[in-house]
């Protein structure tokens, strides 16, 4: 796993860099006459402030540089749309309020339920049903071709991809000035 934080305070270069390798799951380094394959498999989970303050979705909380639409969109417009293209999940997670930090402690931790084989088990069983083999493949690891020989959708549902993209279009239009 590879944890970024603050991630548009990374060099455009460093982070673009990382595009190669989420894609193919190896890093080619060329000097010279050499060339050099490695294994380079990994999560990238990635944390990042709403703007360059942190502050612009508070309420009440005017930005000093610029109004907080544009602060945000500046700071969000480090980013390369290629880069962004390449996580899977991505969530807004609001600020705490004082009633968050007084709410009693969660039943089961992190450390229960690793101890525990329901993860390993739920992640074979969702492979062997997805799939048709229980070990070796996953979502991100799955073969296009695999894919391809799975996923077969019928007019009505080729009709939901293509209004589900236009959607998806609209709203990624507005997505720079959001957080």
């Amino acid at each position: 796993m590879l944890f970024l934080d603050e991630l548009p305070e990374f060099q455009s270069q460093a982070l673009d860099g990382l595009r190669q390798p989420l894609e193919t799951g190896e890093v080619a380094i060329v000097r010279a006459n050499h060339r050099a394959i490695y294994p380079a498999r990994f999560q990238l989970v990635a944390a990042m402030n709403p703007c360059r303050c942190g502050y612009a979705l508070s309420p009440g909380f005017a930005c000093k540089r610029q109004p907080n639409e544009r602060c945000a969109a500046q700071y969000q417009a480090r980013l390369s749309g290629p880069l962004l293209d390449r996580f899977d999940l991505q969530i807004e997670v609001p600020a705490l309020t004082a009633a968050d930090l007084v709410l009693p402690p969660p039943t089961e931790g992190s450390r229960e339920v690793a101890g525990e084989s329901r993860p390993r088990a739920n992640r074979s069983a969702s492979a062997t049903w997805r799939w048709g083999r229980a070990e070796g493949t996953t979502n991100a690891s799955a073969p296009a071709k695999l894919v391809e020989g799975v996923v077969n959708l019928d007019a009505s549902g080729t009709a939901l991809m293509s209004r589900g993209l236009g959607a998806f279009r609209a709203v990624g239009a507005r997505l720079p000035s959001r957080c």
